[in-house]
Parts: structure tokens; sequence; C-alpha cells
């Protein structure tokens, strides 16, 4: 009886078998006015749209682009360009919010590029700014940078935001991120952008990779292969157990 007892425990715990697969979603971002929706939704399930300039301005199209991909259903993120020398961090997010009140995103990525200043210091206190004034908004945040700027800009060795999603940049036409080179305390990216500056559905477009990861269950039937069983005495035996030109264009 004791071991059939224990062939029956081991049959049952490999019942249910529980597998993480990684899962790569094509994405996009833009700057521009989408003029097609639907046609961009057949080429990307997730578009990010810029809604913040680094001029200090809230872009001129982010609501009718945001209102275009809710009626496509295109899942919809938001890039922030912020503007160092234009105001405090909470001033220029609470623009962009009031101006995304009446849509639905999913998230919101800011920009680790461009004009910042000469003090590595002070443009990491800037950057957590923005950062808690989205955070204190119940917003999902982001960041995008690649490494030779994150360096430039924030300092090699700060890795102050690594808790964040990281969405990175290496153009080499390779939606996978098998050459991503951990920097800023990231170990492993969310997204990619693989491509520049490519004419789609009538507007100019970046192409990005946005890493996800579910979970597979496969059940197989108790009556199984010998090769099965066995793979399940295994769960229940004892033993010893990145360029450097900018990337999100400033201004349209």
């Amino acid at each position: 009886m004791g071991l059939l007892r224990f062939l029956m425990r081991a049959i049952v715990l490999c019942v249910l078998i529980v597998l993480s697969q990684a899962v790569t979603i094509p994405m996009a971002d833009t700057y521009h006015l989408m003029t097609d929706a639907e046609c961009l939704k057949k080429m990307f399930t997730r578009m990010v749209f810029r809604g913040y300039q680094s001029i200090g301005k809230v872009d001129p199209y982010i609501q009718k682009n945001l209102e275009l991909a809710t009626k496509a259903g295109i899942v919809a993120d938001v890039y922030m360009n912020p503007c160092f020398f234009c105001g405090k961090p909470e001033v220029q997010v609470a623009e962009l919010t009031d101006s995304l009140k009446a849509h639905k995103i999913n998230m919101i990525w800011v920009s680790i590029e461009g004009s910042w200043s000469m003090d590595a210091a002070k443009n990491q206190l800037f950057a957590k700014g923005l950062v808690a004034a989205l955070q204190a908004k119940s917003i999902k945040v982001g960041i995008f940078t690649f490494a030779p700027t994150w360096a430039r800009i924030m300092g090699k060795d700060f890795s102050g935001l690594s808790e964040l999603p990281l969405w990175y940049v290496r153009w080499n036409e390779n939606p996978e991120p098998d050459d991503f080179i951990p920097f800023g305390g990231w170990t492993k990216p969310a997204a990619k952008q693989y491509q520049a500056e490519e004419t789609e559905c009538g507007i100019d477009v970046d192409y990005d990779s946005f890493y996800s990861s579910q979970k597979i269950f496969h059940q197989f039937n108790t009556v199984s292969s010998l090769l099965i069983f066995n793979i399940c005495l295994l769960y229940t035996s004892p033993s010893p157990r990145d360029a450097t030109l900018s990337r999100m264009p400033s201004s349209a």
C-alpha cells in the first residue's frame, strides 16, 4: 500500500505541469497622426504614441491617436520626452496626464535621451521625480533608453530605476533580445526598438518588440507513457539540492 500511495502521489503531481514560454509581441512607436488604424492593427498589436515633447508641450496628436487606437482595438502606450529645462517634473507629468484623462492607456514610457543637464546627480533626481509623479497617479511606468545615452545622462553606474521595465534600442532588424547587454541595473529588457523610420499604413513608425511571458498548462492523461511517468518521479524523489543617436523625435 505504501508503494501504491507513492506512485499515485507522483502521478497526481505531474498531471498539471506549468511551463513558462516567452512571447514576442509586435509593437511600433510613432509621433505622427495615424491615418489608418485598422491597417496598423493588422501588423501591430501594440502601439506607443508620443504624448509629451521635449520642448515642454503635450503632443498635439496624442488624444486623436488614442481615440483611433481604442476604436481599432490596439493596445496603446504613451511615451514621454521630458524637458529638463522646462520646469518641475511633476508639472510636466500633470500636463501630460491631464490630456489623457479621457483615454485608456496601458503604460507610460519615460524617454531618457536628448538634452539633459551635465550633472548626472541632478538628472537622476529629475528622472526619479517624473517616475514618482506618474506612479502617484497609479500609472505603470517604463524607461526608454540605451546604454551610451544612459551613461551620458544618468552615469554608467546609476541603477536607481532598474526596477522599472526597460525598452532599449538596437537597430539590427532582429526583433529578439538575444543581443541585450546589461546596463543601468537591468539584466533583461521588456521591449526593444530594432528598426527605425519605416513607412507603414501612410505614416513613419519604428519597429519594436514587447516581451511578455505566459504560463502554458499541459495536462497529461494519468495513464501515460513510461517516459512521462519517469519525469513525474523526478519531481517527487528527494535530491541534494547599446548606438549613440537620439531615437525618439523631440518635436513634430
